[in-house]
């Protein structure tokens, strides 16, 4: 627990307290080009998935991430950083955009995140989510299982 707690607190300094380390970005590019200052996002709870869409287990579970997204979109901005390229993603998106089997319009979509996931990675695996409240890292979820699911869900309604 305490190393879980040491980790939490050097992600809040490294992300947002810091926002001239040369790790991390001072924005994310959305796939349309759009910038996304990081602070910004500082003053806004935000919700965050890693993902890839390669990653098999992740394509299954976009049901579910549409749910939660549609369910909470007056609680969080929901940022999805797409591990992969920009040109593949575009391709993928172009392909997927508006169809059920996508993300919905309430994920802003970050294409060639492999870096900024790395960084936020704690568990080392797809899909991850972190939950930031103001700035801080409150929570983070690992895999896509239905156990992980459930906890995920609870824990955001009772927020």
């Amino acid at each position: 627990m305490k190393h879980k707690i040491i980790i939490l607190i050097i992600l809040n300094i490294f992300i947002f307290s810091s926002l001239h380390a040369q790790k991390f970005p001072h924005k994310l590019i959305d796939i349309n080009g759009n910038e996304l200052p990081i602070d910004s996002l500082k003053q806004v709870d935000v919700f965050i998935l890693s993902t890839s869409f390669t990653c098999d287990a992740c394509w299954k579970q976009i049901s579910f991430y549409n749910k939660i997204s549609t369910e909470f979109a007056d609680k969080f901005v929901f940022i999805l950083l797409i591990e992969d390229l920009r040109r593949y993603a575009k391709t993928v998106i172009d392909d997927y955009k508006g169809k059920d089997d996508f993300y919905n319009d309430k994920w802003i979509l970050i294409p060639q995140s492999g870096q900024n996931i790395g960084r936020l990675s704690q568990k080392d695996i797809l899909p991850e989510f972190y939950i930031f409240k103001k700035g801080k890292i409150v929570k983070s979820f690992a895999t896509a299982t239905s156990r992980t699911e459930r906890k995920l869900y609870e824990y955001l309604k009772g927020l």
